[in-house]
This record gives structure tokens, C-alpha cells and sequence, in this order.
């Protein structure tokens, strides 16, 4: 590869660095402990799913911002992982929850996971910019800390409740 031209073999080469990443991610979070049955395990799966999507776009806008990646290839990594993101949401708002209690904790991870899709779309604006603007940084440490709040629900969902805003 020489200056920003990528070649053919360059660009596959990145774009089979990058599935294994989201590959093992995914593979990680399937991993992860997950609470026993019920409207918490599908929260704790849903929110898997998102945690998922966040790392590999972390992972993807460092890539692209130590130009390792095109900018065209992280931009459609991002479309994919905005709309796992959506994906995920959209089962958590159409879980059957029937008791009340369960309700406040739906509703921070319905937050939690909305916040992390701002984020990632956030993310695929900014390859838009230069490498080096100040809001590439902040995107990657906004992707960091959507990831943590959502792997602390990831871990317990119930954490969720009340974790609002």
C-alpha cells in the first residue's frame, strides 16, 4: 500500500481483520454471564448484542483514524453495526414483560441501548472529518464509555433500573 491508495489485497486484508474482530467480540459476549432465564436474560442478550456492535465500531473508527482502514469500508462497517444496534432495540421494546417490576428495568436498557445507537451513528459522522480532528477522539472515548454502561447491564440488567438518563 502506498499513501492513502489501497490496493485489492490491502483492502481485504483489513476487511478480514476487521470480521475476525467482530467475530471474536460477538463470540466473547456470547460468552459472557448471563442471568438465568426470563425477561433479564433476554435483556442481558440484547444488550450483548450492542455491546457487541459498539466494540467492533470502536475498534473499526481506531482502525480507520491510524489509517489501517478506508473510509469507505469503516462507513458501511458502522451501517451494519447501527442497524445490529436497531435490531437488538427493537427486541427489547417488543419483549412481553408481565410483571410491573420488570418495567423500569426495560426502560434503562431501552435508554441505554438508544444512547449507544446516538454513539455509533455519532461514529460514522465523524469519518467524514480528518484523522486528526479533536471529535474522532471524543468519538472513541464516547464508544468507551456507552460500552461499559452497557456491559455493567450486560452483567446484571437489573443495574439498569434506575440508571436512567
Amino acid at each position: 500500500m502506498t499513501g492513502t491508495r489501497w490496493s485489492r489485497t490491502g483492502l481485504r486484508a483489513v476487511r478480514a481483520t476487521l470480521l475476525a474482530l467482530c467475530l471474536l467480540l460477538v463470540l466473547v459476549v456470547a460468552g459472557c454471564a448471563r442471568q438465568p432465564g426470563g425477561v433479564t436474560a433476554e435483556l442481558s442478550h440484547s444488550s450483548g448484542d450492542v455491546v457487541s456492535a459498539v466494540a467492533s465500531g470502536h475498534e473499526g473508527l481506531r482502525s480507520w483514524a491510524e489509517d489501517r482502514a478506508p473510509r469507505h469500508y469503516v462507513r458501511v462497517l458502522f451501517d451494519d453495526l447501527i442497524e445490529q444496534s436497531l435490531s437488538a432495540y427493537g427486541a427489547v421494546v417488543n419483549l412481553d414483560i408481565d410483571d410491573a417490576a420488570d418495567e423500569p428495568m426495560r426502560a434503562g436498557v431501552e435508554d441505554a441501548m438508544a444512547q449507544a445507537t446516538r454513539v455509533l451513528v455519532a461514529a460514522r459522522s465523524v469519518t467524514l472529518l480528518d484523522r486528526q480532528d479533536p471529535r474522532v477522539s471524543e468519538s472513541l472515548d464516547a464508544l468507551t464509555k456507552v460500552d461499559e454502561r452497557l456491559q455493567q447491564i450486560v452483567d446484571d440488567p437489573r443495574s439498569a433500573a434506575g440508571a436512567r438518563g
